[in-house]
């Protein structure tokens, strides 16, 4: 819920500085940045990760977001950038914080974390068909 209410927060700010955005097609570039980057760290730490947590995935959403507000405010980096900066960002700050906070249990990851293990395997054929 806070981080829809988030992200809701952020696209009302947007609305009132699309002026300064450019063109539709980098102010276009520009949202989906600054909104997808974060997001998709926010994915593939939770998919990457297995100490992943609630808290530090949310304070790695929080840096990503600030990261990316300071690049795109001071900075001249090229807009087609701000996705990787933004899920780079928040992968790597969510990691670490979630270091610092209790690690979900192996039940509630099974299936859910990428790594070798986790889903049921197919079984090797070694004859011919039958």
């Amino acid at each position: 819920r806070w981080l829809t209410f988030g992200y809701g927060g952020a696209v009302i700010v947007l609305a009132f500085v699309v002026h300064r955005l450019g063109t539709l097609l980098e102010a276009s570039n520009k949202a989906m940045g600054l909104i997808g980057g974060p997001l998709l760290g926010i994915i593939l730490l939770g998919m990457l990760s297995n100490p992943a947590n609630g808290p530090g995935t949310a304070i790695g959403w929080i840096a990503g977001v600030a990261v990316l507000a300071f690049v795109v405010c001071t900075t001249q980096v090229s807009f087609v950038w701000y996705a990787m900066v933004g899920c780079l960002v928040t992968m790597l700050v969510g990691w670490i914080a979630s270091l610092l906070f209790a690690p979900p249990a192996e039940e509630q990851v099974r299936g859910l974390v990428a790594r070798r293990g986790n889903w049921p395997q197919e079984p090797v054929q070694t004859e011919g068909p039958a």
